[in-house]
């Protein structure tokens, strides 16, 4: 609205004079281009109220004015603006999401005192946050002003930015979702609105169609607010058709008693009387139209219906008007639209439409019906342009003779970025033929681009437009799924830059699936060899496109896909994957595009048995480490499938702990306990079963060394002392320290190479001086423990603190602490983990 800080919305103005004059002096002070004007409009609306004073009985009716007012007004004496004849007034309340004008409350209140209607208004920065962050902002600053009082005007929002709209795909969704968080928010406090758009004339045309459900408040200064019309200028960025405006801002430098400074004039385009459809007024029921069934299928149809204020959508159907079922959606709109499904085909149902406001006012519908379509039936689907979704300026004609329906839409070469969506609400889910109607001629694209967004995947097919008028042309075949996420987009992207795109029409056709095959019977398998079993059965269907066979080793499968002979095969011989003496279980189905038929019956057969191998001979063990053994053998056949591996403690109970391929002839056995005996056997196996042992073989492993971690090697916590005196120290030099909390400690991490039990030693330099009790805390595999020592005596020697099991690695660790009391010390040496098989 014209100045660096956020435009305002103007106030309205109402009148009644002898109409030449009025009309002579609007007309003339708004006419010039010249922002100085030789009569100051406080002046005219003197004169007006003189003219007022004269009586109303030879005075015309005259279009209501009014201001719009920011910060840049200040302190606003809203006595004299009522005064001077003004009607309404919009205030501004906020700025994007950061700014809040400190005189918005004392405008909206003062106002009202001074018999005003007053309202709100939002300077928008769409590039900087998504609507609905700033319609939180406006609405937490301005929502206790918009009030069923008889005294607000509907909220405006001011959008006079264009470098970007975050959330959004265009400015008209940005105002759009704005306008949805505003007008929901005044709804759950009981108050109805709805929302006027504000913009330049030339700036409408960023806005679409979908923006002509606000109130239009149009700025084009210089015109003559009585007579004239915004659109002066730019006729083609009206959105709300033909000459129609709201509201419009004719000047921002006007003179207002009440008002310091220049002032934004504006004017409505009705007379004061007929602002009040402009009043917030406080929320009744939804009044309900339109009702209506479609979309039928076999199974399903599609309930419509319309709001005149956002509701819910609730439907109640059944074969009576009892009802029963119910199929509804909480969000709240004013286009309601529900998807029944699981129908009964050639069934004729009951049902009624409900609608509830945000709080909670219901109103219900009278009792309708519809009959669902025989079995297998699905209507087409036809959306012409009326019902289509348009992004961009789309110019709409009807000359065209051979048009689809009443009218059609075109554009001119574009990128890509203007649009008309069709979208199809799918009952039944599968194929449908997708086609397009246009109405043909030279100027059109031969290369129209049709984007079709299916189940799994986007195309664009380009049609040629220049023939084909006047008839469905088919785009193709795609999948859709059930609902509304498949569509068709004709874009503007056409080749040629004289040519126009059109928008007229689009179909889908359902189509008929292809019916699956009749299962296979009789199906025979009978084993030839130890690696080959035949198969036979019965061909019933006279519509496969071939057979599967499917094979399992367990009875009832699961089954695995083999084979898939051609169409009217009979038979099929199994000659790989099998294993002699083993049994096998078949089934067959019939496949074409429409799907699978049943499984046939299962058949089964065991291919013949082959001679189990040669047993492996020589078998020796060698300990190569205290977890590691290494064996070898001799193979001894050429016919095995592997070999297993035995192991045993005892020489009675072997267990098997590996399984190896073919002509394999070693092996080792890792992860042992040191110094223990163990026993080895092994066998070759085929599909036969398995060969005899070979001989036992034995190893011991090799004993687990003794680990010492002397002090220096140690973790040293807190503040340790070193000494060297004792000589029953272990090592060159020992620690000691006096009591405290626990809080210091030497750490001894062994790194255990042979997972298992040890005994844990301590060493350390007796002495009077030494604890009683000197902390010991052992964490081990699982758990931790502790122990005290009394190292007054058995120095010198490894004392037992206790057996842990240890894992692997460095988890594992003792701790000397300081952790008692009195006036001795403690003595940290030398600590030995002994492995304890």
């Amino acid at each position: 609205m014209k100045k660096s800080f956020p435009p305002t919305l103007g106030l309205l103005f109402s009148s009644k004079t002898s109409f030449p004059l009025i009309q002579k002096l609007f007309a003339g002070g708004a006419a010039s281009s010249d922002r100085k004007r030789t009569v100051g409009f406080g002046g005219m609306l003197a004169l007006v109220a003189l003219i007022l004073s004269l009586g109303t009985g030879n005075a015309m009716a005259v279009r209501a004015l009014g201001i719009d007012v920011s910060r840049w007004q200040n302190t606003v004496n809203w006595t004299s603006v009522k005064g001077s004849g003004i009607t309404f007034a919009w205030a501004q309340a906020t700025r994007g999401n950061y700014l809040t004008n400190n005189n918005f409350v004392a405008n909206m209140k003062n106002g009202k005192t001074a018999g005003v209607l007053m309202s709100p208004y939002h300077y928008a920065t769409p590039a900087t946050n998504s609507a609905a962050t700033e319609a939180s902002y406006f609405w937490n600053r301005a929502g206790a002003q918009i009030l069923a009082d008889g005294k607000t005007l509907m909220p405006m929002l001011d959008i006079e930015e264009w470098n970007g709209h975050v959330g959004a795909s265009s400015y008209s969704e940005w105002a759009n979702q704005w306008a949805t968080w505003v007008i929901n928010k005044a709804a759950s406090n009981g108050v109805s609105i709805k929302v006027v758009l504000y913009s330049s004339a030339s700036f409408m045309c960023n806005f679409d169609s979908s923006c002509s459900q606000f109130g239009s408040w149009v700025a084009n200064y210089g015109g003559a607010p009585q007579t004239g019309t915004p659109w002066s200028c730019c006729t083609s960025c009206n959105l709300w058709g033909g000459g129609s405006w709201d509201f419009w801002q004719y000047s921002s430098t006007g003179t207002v008693p009440g008002v310091s400074g220049d002032c934004d004039l504006d004017v409505f385009n009705g007379t004061v009387a007929e602002l009040s459809p402009w009043v917030a007024t406080a929320l009744s029921a939804p009044v309900i139209s339109g009702v209506s069934a479609g979309n039928f299928s076999d199974a399903g149809a599609t309930i419509t219906w319309n709001t005149d204020i956002s509701g819910d959508s609730v439907v109640n159907y059944g074969l009576t008007t009892s009802y029963g079922t119910t199929s509804s959606n909480g969000t709240m709109v004013v286009s309601h639209s529900r998807n029944l499904s699981g129908l009964n085909a050639l069934t004729t149902y009951h049902y009624r439409v409900k609608s509830k406001n945000a709080i909670g006012q219901l109103s219900t519908s009278g009792d309708f019906t519809f009959t669902t379509l025989a079995p297998g039936q699905v209507n087409d689907i036809i959306i012409d342009n009326p019902q289509a979704t348009f992004v961009g300026t789309w110019s709409t004609a009807t000359s065209a003779t051979d048009k689809f329906g009443a009218d059609y839409r075109y554009n001119g070469q574009g990128t890509g970025s203007s649009y008309a969506q069709f979208t199809p609400t799918i009952l039944t889910a599968g194929d449908y033929q997708v086609y397009e109607w246009h109405s043909q001629g030279s100027n059109r694209g031969s290369d129209t681009p049709h984007v079709v967004t299916y189940n799994g995947g986007t195309l664009t097919v380009d049609v040629n437009q220049q023939t084909g008028g006047g008839a469905w042309n088919l785009l193709g075949t795609f999948n859709f799924a059930a609902g509304t996420a498949g569509k068709v987009k004709i874009t503007d992207a056409v080749s040629g830059a004289s040519l126009l795109a059109m928008a007229d029409a689009i179909k889908f056709s359902y189509a008929q699936p292809i019916m699956p095959p009749a299962a296979p019977s009789g199906l025979t398998a009978t084993a030839i060899s130890q690696t080959q079993i035949n198969l036979a059965w019965t061909d019933n269907s006279a519509n496969e496109d071939n057979f599967i066979v499917s094979r399992s080793t367990t009875s009832g499968g699961p089954y695995t896909d083999i084979a898939t002979p051609a169409a009217n095969a009979t038979t099929y011989n199994n000659t790989t994957g099998l294993s002699a003496g083993t049994t096998y279980y078949y089934v067959v189905r019939a496949a074409n595009t429409g799907g699978s038929s049943a499984l046939s019956a299962q058949a089964s057969a065991t291919t013949q048995s082959a001679p189990v191998p040669n047993a492996p001979s020589g078998l020796t063990a060698t300990a190569v480490s205290a977890t590691q053994i290494n064996l070898t053998w001799t193979d001894n056949s050429s016919d095995e499938s592997g070999f297993r591996v035995e192991k045993s403690t005892d020489n009675v109970n072997f267990t098997q702990f590996i399984s190896l391929s073919a002509n394999v002839t070693s092996t080792s056995s890792s992860g042992l306990n040191g110094s223990t005996t163990y026993y080895f056997r092994v066998r070759a196996y085929n599909g036969a079963g398995n060969s005899a042992y070979s001989n036992t073989a034995t190893a011991t492993t090799q004993p687990v060394a003794d680990i010492i971690v002397d002090n220096p090697s140690a973790t040293v916590t807190g503040t340790w002392s070193t000494a060297t005196t004792s000589t029953d120290k272990f090592g060159a030099d020992y620690r000691f320290k006096a009591g405290g909390t626990g809080t210091a400690f030497v750490t001894y991490s062994p790194n255990i190479l042979v997972a298992g039990n040890y005994q844990v030693y301590a060493w350390y330099p007796q002495g009077a001086n030494r604890t009683t009790v000197a902390p010991y805390v052992i964490n081990y595999n699982g758990g931790s423990g502790s122990a005290t020592l009394n190292q007054q005596s058995n120095g010198g020697v490894w004392n037992s603190i206790g057996t842990f099991n240890f894992a692997a690695g460095t988890t594992g660790n003792v701790r000397v602490t300081d952790n008692f009391t009195g006036t001795s010390v403690v003595m940290a040496d030398g600590i030995k983990f002994v492995y304890v098989p």
